[in-house]
């Protein structure tokens, strides 16, 4: 017998919503966070590579003064080298770490990001990349991962610790209309 197994996204939560607009703006204000901003969602541990994700934003950002970076998750094993690495950025202030993100909140959280980036090195599956594609966001993540096999052709793929590449995917999502 052949089984089929959904993904694993609730399309009832995760999907583009242009009528929420504002309740999602409202959702993302109580966490201190309003658009242009780059989202990360997950728990910060070595294996997400956060630390490459901040050196890749530092480099985009003078030419975005506006953008912010937003690290939505808890503290885990890696969360001082995150806290080096934001404070070696020189961008210090423009990134949000509004720490766990309810659940409730994420798809605000996706549908509103200039990009979701997830540069994890290695995962299991990749759910927030799915969730983040399910409601429209322009997304980067790593190649020879779970999550390239999850995205494929949906998202910008970078190598795995590159932050020059990262920094380069995300200006495309940030410039090129047709990564939303």
């Amino acid at each position: 017998d052949i089984v089929t197994i959904p993904h694993g996204v609730d399309h009832d939560r995760f999907h583009p919503d242009p009528d929420a607009e504002d309740a999602d703006l409202d959702a993302l204000r109580r966490i201190g966070v309003h658009p242009p901003f780059v989202a990360f969602a997950g728990t910060l541990e070595p294996r997400k590579d956060v630390p490459t994700l901040v050196e890749a934003f530092s480099r985009i950002a003078p030419e975005h003064p506006d953008l912010r970076l937003v690290l939505a998750g808890g503290d885990g094993g890696g969360a001082d080298a995150v806290r080096r690495a934001v404070g070696n950025s020189g961008v210090t202030t423009r990134i949000v770490r509004p720490g766990y993100v309810d659940g409730a909140v994420l798809p605000a959280l996706y549908r509103r990001a200039a990009a979701v980036a997830y540069p994890s090195l290695e995962e299991g599956f990749g759910l927030p990349v799915l969730e983040a594609l399910a409601c429209g966001a322009p997304t980067v993540t790593t190649r020879g991962t779970a999550m390239a096999d999850v995205a494929d052709a949906a998202a910008l793929l970078v190598d795995r610790g590159a932050p020059d590449q990262l920094a380069a995917a995300l200006e495309t999502c940030l410039t090129d209309s047709n990564t939303e």
